[in-house]
């Protein structure tokens, strides 16, 4: 099989992954966050019920809306979809490693979260943009803790592409884990929450005024479009999750593509992503929801953790 049929398949693979088993996660978090509290929760299929429902449902369009309002939640999702095309998964290789870095991922995340808000804005909902004004102030506080600390393991490996980073971490084995990987991975569990819309940044269990942001941007979709924005926000989790436990945690991921390497890939992804779903069950279920005001200090917390993450690189060097 040649490299460009072997990254036509990996692609397809990762894809059907994301989607696939993103509802399930979200499910597994929704579960043990229950059980955490003392409650029963819902059933762990619950979300593809739910999904199910909203794709046969038909959708109710804003008379002052346009045609961007019908388009941004396939764009939300496409561009998801693509930046999961970038992200390493199943081995150190990724589909499109020849074509992009880890600048294009932050690009195309920026991408959804622009196609997002001015899907909320297009409505004329004043919950759209309320939501979208506060989904764009978190924005500008997270972009750069995700590039600060995905820069740190740019400059540590010498490469901003995503595969490579992967397969020198599993090329150093334990001197891979050091101060500046600690940073750098307490950077991007602060994204993770923000951009996924979790506790303590936002609740995504309730629609208070006061209190949402991203539910706030949905509130004028209905049927299929709803229901692609739901399999966006859950495809984005699983996708972070991924990251984040292939770019920290890279032990066992090979950069030699074979059925064999990407079988144990896949096998380690499940762990690892199980063990992220963990945490962030965990951390909600602890940890009340902050306001608004305090959102600054904590995601600005992470941005200085990238940047002496970066700092102690550069001097180690």
């Amino acid at each position: 099989m040649n490299d460009a049929a072997a990254s036509v398949l990996l692609g397809a693979a990762q894809l059907l992954f994301l989607v696939a088993a993103s509802p399930l996660l979200q499910g597994a978090i929704r579960k043990l966050k229950a059980r955490l509290q003392s409650r029963q929760g819902p059933p762990l299929l619950q979300s593809y019920h739910d999904l199910a429902k909203l794709f046969s449902r038909s959708e109710m369009v804003s008379a002052t809306a346009s045609v961007f309002q019908l388009a941004a939640p396939w764009v939300v999702l496409g561009a998801t979809l693509a930046a999961a095309l970038y992200v390493p998964m199943f081995a150190a290789t990724t589909p499109l490693t020849r074509d992009g870095d880890l600048l294009v991922v932050i690009g195309l995340f920026a991408l959804a979260r622009a196609a997002l808000t001015l899907g909320a804005l297009d409505s004329g909902s004043t919950f759209g943009h309320m939501g979208s004004s506060r989904e764009l102030a978190v924005g500008a506080l997270v972009e750069p803790a995700l590039i600060l600390g995905l820069g740190s393991l740019a400059l540590a490996t010498g490469t901003t592409r995503l595969g490579e980073i992967v397969a020198a971490g599993a090329h150093d084995g334990l001197g891979f884990f050091n101060l500046p990987w600690a940073l750098a991975l307490l950077a991007l569990a602060v994204v993770t929450l923000a951009e996924t819309g979790r506790i303590p940044v936002d609740n995504p269990d309730t629609h208070l005024e006061v209190t949402m942001i991203h539910e706030a941007m949905l509130l004028e979709h209905s049927g299929r479009s709803l229901g692609v924005l739901h399999l966006a926000a859950m495809t984005k989790q699983l996708l972070l999750a991924c990251l984040i436990a292939n770019l920290f945690f890279p032990t066992g991921l090979r950069a030699d593509p074979g059925l064999a390497s990407y079988l144990t890939g896949a096998a380690l992804l499940v762990v690892k992503v199980s063990v992220v779903g963990v945490a962030l069950a965990v951390v909600e279920s602890i940890y009340a929801k902050m306001r608004l005001y305090e959102l600054p200090d904590l995601i600005g917390s992470a941005s200085l953790a990238g940047l002496v993450a970066m700092a102690i690189t550069v001097w180690q060097r």
